[in-house]
C-alpha cells in the first residue's frame, strides 16, 4: 500500500498537547532532534538549511551563537557540533558552550586557535 499523509499538526488524543511516543519495554526511550543547522561560518555567516534555528550570530573568529526559533524547555539539552577541517590544519575541535533556553555557542578551533570555517553542522537532542 502506498500513499501520502499531509498534516499541519499532530496532537495528543484530547487535542490539547503534543503526542507521546511510547517505547517498547526494555528498549531505551526515544529522544528527538529538537534543532539542527548547517551553516557557512566565513565572511557573512549564512545558514544553508536548518530546523528550529532562526539565525546564527557571528561573535568573532570561530565563535558563533545558534539562536532557536522555538525555545527549549530548559538548558539541559545536548548540542553536538562538527566543523570542516581546512586543508592546512591537521587537527580541529568544536566546543558547544553557554547553553540557555534560547541559544548556545559554538566555538571552532584549528591548531588550538579559533578559526572560521565554511561548513559547521550542529544538532540538539533533548
Amino acid at each position: 500500500m502506498s500513499g501520502e499523509l499531509r498534516v499541519d499538526s499532530i496532537a495528543d488524543g484530547a487535542g490539547t498537547g503534543s503526542p507521546s511516543f511510547p517505547t517498547a519495554p526494555g528498549n531505551p526511550p526515544v529522544y528527538f532532534c529538537r534543532a539542527w543547522v548547517n551553516f557557512d561560518g566565513t565572511g557573512t555567516v549564512s545558514i544553508r538549511d536548518s530546523g528550529n534555528v532562526s539565525s546564527i550570530t557571528d561573535n568573532g573568529t570561530g565563535d558563533y551563537t545558534v539562536n532557536f526559533t522555538t525555545v527549549m524547555p530548559d538548558a539541559d539539552y545536548a548540542p553536538i557540533a562538527n566543523a570542516k577541517l581546512s586543508l592546512t590544519a591537521d587537527r580541529s575541535y568544536v566546543q558547544c558552550t553557554s547553553l540557555t533556553v534560547t541559544t548556545f555557542r559554538i566555538i571552532h578551533y584549528e591548531q588550538n586557535t579559533q578559526r572560521d570555517t565554511d561548513t559547521i553542522t550542529a544538532i540538539v537532542a533533548r
